[in-house]
């Protein structure tokens, strides 16, 4: 679909092989389009639509060229897209035809079609995306993929013929460490289909520590996050001391836009690859207040882990923006020096233990963070956070 201003015209032309002489009316040539099989148009060769093109406008279009000894129909279809440009193995390209008539397309306009391994370290943006079957396609760490539209990554499939069956494994995309799938298009519901490989590197780890983590992609098994005493916390679960709140043991398919932790297998370096279709669009996870009997300090109370559900970072300040229902911050679980390493801290409201962490947390307000850190102000992929519910 082309921008605003830039209007679109189907045309035909009917003839006749070798016409009456002289004239005859029966063979004259006449014209009907037609949107979604209704008629509509005028009868001419020329159908033309406006400079704006609406999602209205989308749709299958034909032509029916006629005259009294019959009739042809000629269809074309109208969807939004970008223009397939197809990777040739060391650079995009063109179909000939276009290449042939100098069509350029900008960067934006493209429909990335990945008909060879990719591994380049450039930042990539198109329109939409799709990784073809057999192919291998790497997005490096801290370099981002930036669509408007879909990622379709197509998956496995077996032919099976009179000369036997033939197995054609689907294609692979992964995004390295902090790299990023980002797409544009404001959408109510996923518009992918696929999976792509996202990978997570924790660093600077210590032992026994606990990473708060968020799934970008559907249906993703946090028993596959390496590690052990995986939990999400229940803002209304009772806890040993009597009050609302407390950790509950989590399994199964990840929720998303919901905050898991879980502790670290050891103090060596991992990375979790998150494998499944990438999550977009509108997301909402519901937040609630404590409920009776609430903790005896209010700062105890309303408390909710939540989690960033995409494959790019989303940014703090305008998330805070547009949930007006929790306060003014979010908490990033920093994971200081290690439990160990954190002398002797009360326990908290919600149990009585042998070891306790410290308030490791980097709150994020619009004024920036509350100690000195590299967080700039971005949530990354992957990653869980609480929130607190407005009294």
């Amino acid at each position: 679909v082309p921008s605003s201003g830039n209007s679109i015209a189907f045309s035909a032309v009917g003839s006749v092989d070798s016409p009456s002489f002289p004239v005859n009316p029966r063979e004259t040539i006449s014209y009907q389009w037609y949107k979604d099989f209704a008629a509509t148009g005028p009868a001419t060769s020329t159908y033309l639509l406006p400079s704006t093109i609406n999602p209205s406008d989308l749709g299958n279009y034909k032509v029916r060229i006629s005259n009294d000894y019959g009739a042809v129909d000629l269809p074309v279809t109208l969807s939004e897209g970008g223009t397939p440009t197809f990777w040739n193995g060391s650079s995009w390209e063109l179909p000939a035809a276009y290449i042939a008539a100098g069509i350029v397309v900008s960067d934006d306009e493209r429909n990335l079609i990945f008909s060879e391994d990719y591994s380049s370290t450039d930042d990539l943006e198109g329109c939409d995306c799709r990784v073809l079957r057999d192919r291998t396609v790497t997005i490096p760490a801290n370099t981002t993929l930036k669509l408007y539209g879909e990622i379709i990554v197509e998956e496995d499939i077996t032919i099976v013929d009179e000369f036997g069956s033939q197995f054609i494994p689907g294609g692979e995309i992964t995004f390295g460490n902090n790299a990023s799938l980002l797409q544009t298009k404001a959408v109510t519901t996923n518009i992918n289909s696929g999976a792509i490989n996202l990978e997570r590197k924790a660093t600077d780890l210590n032992t026994n520590d606990y990473i708060y983590w968020s799934s970008p992609v559907a249906g993703f098994d946090i028993g596959n996050i390496p590690g052990v005493f995986p939990y999400q916390w229940s803002v209304n679960a009772m806890n040993g001391n009597g009050t609302s709140g407390d950790w509950l043991a989590a399994s199964g398919a990840m929720s998303p836009g919901e905050g898991y932790i879980k502790r670290v297998p050891t103090s060596t370096d991992f990375t979790t690859t998150f494998i499944g279709t990438p999550n977009n669009g509108s997301i909402e996870v519901e937040v609630n207040k404590s409920s009776a009997p609430v903790p005896a300090i209010a700062s105890d109370r309303h408390w909710n882990l939540v989690g960033n559900p995409y494959p790019s970072a989303i940014n703090a300040s305008m998330f805070l923006a547009e949930n007006t229902n929790i306060d003014g911050f979010v908490n990033l679980w920093t994971r200081g020096d290690g439990i160990l390493n954190d002398g002797a801290v009360v326990n908290p409201f919600y149990g009585n233990f042998g070891y306790n962490y410290a308030d490791e947390y980097l709150t994020y307000n619009l004024t920036g963070p509350s100690i000195q850190s590299d967080f700039d102000g971005n949530i990354a992929s992957g990653q869980g956070f609480f929130v607190q519910v407005l009294e």
